[in-house]
């Protein structure tokens, strides 16, 4: 398991996106079998990757 801090930015937002996250995986054999991102707050992960609202339109 990691606990992590990743930000991300993008050319149509003014705000970056800064989320602190626990990353974690199950490995088998050596491997990673399964990984699980869990974010502290999804909805703000959400709307900063969702679609950009043009300028001057409703939110």
């Amino acid at each position: 398991m990691a606990l992590c801090t990743c930000t991300a930015t993008r050319p149509d937002r003014e705000t970056p996106l800064e989320n602190n996250l626990a990353h974690v995986v199950r490995l088998r054999d050596g491997r990673i079998a399964e990984s699980w991102l869990h974010s502290r707050d999804q909805y703000a992960v959400d709307e900063f990757w969702g679609a950009a609202v043009p300028a001057g339109a409703p939110a």
